[in-house]
């Protein structure tokens, strides 16, 4: 396999890794030493996300894999475009929970799982990104301030609601659902944009 890194050809690893995610773990501990993080992974010509990557894909085997390019990039310009990335789609989150719950009213809902599917899809997302800057930048989970509760009560109760909300779709209670949709889960879509903001605050403080 062909190794590039920012243009640098080869590196030898204590750790020894064998598929495609242990590589890129010793390369993203390689990379924080340097405060930078991976920005694109070019895998075989197929240019990709850090976040793109499945569990499958990760598994790949290192002799499966002909050429590899990683490119990294400031960990704070990085977590910024992240944070604005979060700014830009926090509200259509919100709006999409209020869009699903007056499809749940109708007589006969229609595509209601692939319209919820995707709902979740852009929720876990979301949260990965969330929880990917907290991690960078050490946010304390337990004393990250959230209304009157931590992040980390934030993310429980969230937790709890979103499986409840899946196990409505799944006993078609479309009028049970739809309640969910437009009031805790509205709210909760409105806590994670407060989330963001204070996270925007707190990395310009530790910037300046």
């Amino acid at each position: 396999m062909k190794l590039t890194i920012d243009n640098q050809k080869g590196m030898a690893f204590v750790s020894n890794p064998q598929n495609l995610g242990e590589l890129l773990e010793a390369i993203m501990i390689y990379a924080q030493g340097k405060s930078r993080l991976i920005q694109h992974i070019v895998l075989d010509g197929e240019r990709l996300l850090p976040n793109d990557l499945t569990a499958s894909r990760k598994a790949t085997p290192l002799t499966d894999i002909d050429i590899l390019e990683i490119e990294t990039s400031s960990t704070d310009l990085i977590i910024d475009d992240e944070l604005q990335n979060l700014k830009e789609i926090l509200p259509d989150l919100s709006a999409a929970c209020h869009s699903m719950s007056q499809v749940m009213q109708s007589t006969v809902p229609q595509n209601v799982f692939q319209q919820f599917n995707d709902l979740m899809d852009v929720w876990e997302v979301v949260k990965e990104r969330q929880a990917q800057i907290t991690k960078t930048k050490g946010f304390d989970v337990d004393s990250f301030p959230v209304n009157k509760i931590t992040l980390k009560q934030h993310n429980a109760e969230l937790e709890v609601h979103l499986q409840k909300a899946k196990l409505q779709l799944e006993r078609s209670q479309f009028a049970e659902l739809s309640d969910l949709l437009s009031y805790e889960l509205a709210d909760f879509a409105d806590d994670e944009l407060k989330i963001v903001n204070q996270m925007v605050q707190l990395v310009e403080a530790d910037n300046s």
